[in-house]
């Protein structure tokens, strides 16, 4: 199994991606061309993987985002500081510009890409056989995150 990246799929609003039939991205119109960069990079280690000697072993891709848990020093933690300042909501209209984006993005030593990139993919394979998530909307899963973040 390797661990690759749903950031390979297109960034969209118009429907989610999943494994039957996501977008793959790079070559969006409307979006940075660097974008492209991490969808490359997703290709190659995957085309590693395929191109592997290893005829007896099945191989799986496991396309995942940014993993969220209360822990401290966590994605959802880091990404959660500017909300607990007051510098929380909407990116990329208001009350942040791209351009504040930016800026929160540097002083973060990240990229504004983990903030203005559409994340909307669903595991279509995963709900087929009838998994079902625990929170299956962001807004409870944040609730309950920010929840057992604060009781630490």
């Amino acid at each position: 199994m390797q661990m690759s990246t749903a950031t390979i799929y297109a960034h969209r609003f118009d429907a989610a991606n999943d494994e039957y039939g996501g977008l793959i991205g790079g070559g969006e119109r409307g979006v940075p061309g660097y974008w492209a960069y991490s969808v490359k990079i997703a290709q190659n280690w995957e085309l590693a993987q395929e191109q592997a000697a290893t005829p007896d072993t099945r191989k799986v891709a496991l396309w995942s985002a940014m993993v969220m848990s209360p822990d401290p020093g966590g994605v959802f933690d880091v990404l959660s500081w500017p909300a607990r300042l007051g510098l929380g909501g909407p990116v990329a209209g208001l009350p942040a510009t791209r351009a504040m984006a930016e800026v929160g993005a540097f002083a973060m030593r990240s990229d504004t890409e983990l903030l203005l990139k559409s994340r909307r993919v669903t595991p279509g394979r995963l709900s087929d056989a009838g998994f079902t998530f625990g929170h299956p909307r962001w807004q409870t899963a944040a609730v309950d995150l920010a929840s057992r973040r604060r009781r630490g």
